[in-house]
């Protein structure tokens, strides 16, 4: 039955847009940010082929374009929010991490977010599975949230459309 839902997935959302026009823009919001939020989730939801095929439903007519890419880029915004905030959970308090993580893996996450942090923030989003752990590590590496937020923004819109149209 997961099989067939996963194979039909493109007819499901058809008929989903048709039963329920609101419903679908929340199907979309949920798959975008649940595959940005929770890493273990990633490999199984379809981001870009989900983003095409939206952009494939908005050309027939069977979506909105612009309502569908504002669901999706929410969705892919707060994903990164939440797995920022994770991260920051996940990070070293009082300069000591959590027991499965050494503080070496810490600190090369510091110096990778100090040097190359906004440039992997934005060119991840273009990589499935990397989208969802940069954020996660931004977030333990305690990147700027101001700085990490404005390029997560950006990323997120440029994604969606760029893949939509």
């Amino acid at each position: 039955m997961l099989t067939g839902f996963i194979i039909n997935f493109d007819d499901w959302l058809g008929h989903l847009s048709v039963a329920y026009p609101i419903g679908v823009y929340v199907v979309f919001f949920v798959i975008v940010f649940v595959e940005t939020a929770f890493f273990p989730a990633a490999p199984v939801l379809p981001g870009d082929g989900l983003l095409f095929f939206v952009g494939v439903m908005a050309t027939s007519g069977s979506v909105n374009f612009w309502s569908a890419g504002i669901a999706m880029i929410f969705g892919g915004v707060l994903g990164n929010l939440m797995a920022y905030q994770i991260g920051k959970w996940l990070a070293p308090k009082d300069g000591k991490p959590i027991k499965w993580v050494k503080q070496t893996t810490y600190n090369d996450a510091q110096k990778f977010y100090d040097k190359y942090g906004v440039k992997a923030l934005f060119y991840s989003r273009f990589i499935p599975l990397i989208r969802s752990i940069v954020p996660l590590i931004a977030g333990v590496a305690v990147m700027d949230y101001k700085t990490f937020s404005k390029y997560s923004i950006f990323s997120v819109i440029i994604w969606v459309f760029a893949i939509m149209i």
